[in-house]
């Protein structure tokens, strides 16, 4: 089922800043999740934080069809019917994270993914299920940030910390901050591992 007009609308701002945070030279991706998270905060406000207990499911749907190519029902593994809200990263990577999450993909869009899943599903299975994916063929990157993705979607789930918590747990959990904001943008030779 395609998307409402106001969630079109949040999303396709969404996708054009994502498209504009991404890719810069001198700040890595993990960095730019961040800030993307800290601008939708502020720019959707009322939508996302504005009723009493904030609006998490709101945000984590939004997330899910610009991040990840899917309906907000990511477990089914339905491609979203709004296709051109997806911010087709095809230079998004692993750039800023953490050395143990690194696997020269397109951590952004896993991240999220597990996020969305461990938020609708709950983290304890999706540890579980996470961990078997990655399996075959093994991909230990994979499975230590599906592990991440489902501490922060429970987190999310009413049960963790604010959603306005999000961009630091972000950083806390994911990013490697050190090497986050190159200041000379060659990431290549600035970039180590933690």
């Amino acid at each position: 089922m395609p998307v409402g007009q106001a969630q079109r609308d949040r999303c396709e701002a969404i996708r054009d800043k994502a498209l504009e945070l991404f890719g810069r030279p001198d700040v890595g991706d993990c960095e730019s999740l961040a800030q993307l998270t800290e601008w939708a905060l502020t720019e959707f406000k009322d939508v996302y934080l504005g009723s009493y207990n904030n609006d998490e499911e709101t945000f984590v749907e939004d997330f899910t069809l610009v991040l990840t190519d899917r309906s907000e029902w990511v477990f089914t593994g339905k491609r979203t019917e709004d296709f051109d809200l997806y911010a087709q990263f095809g230079f998004a990577g692993d750039s800023c994270f953490r050395s143990v999450f690194k696997d020269g993909s397109n951590q952004v869009r896993h991240f999220w993914g597990y996020v969305a899943l461990s938020f609708q599903i709950g983290s304890k299975f999706l540890g579980c299920c996470a961990t078997f994916r990655e399996l075959f063929p093994p991909e230990p990157a994979d499975q230590a940030l599906g592990v991440i993705g489902a501490q922060i979607g429970a987190g999310l789930d009413g049960v963790g910390f604010d959603l306005e918590e999000l961009a630091d747990q972000i950083r806390l959990l994911l990013c490697n901050q050190e090497n986050c904001v190159v200041a000379t943008g060659n990431e290549e030779e600035e970039e180590g591992e933690d």
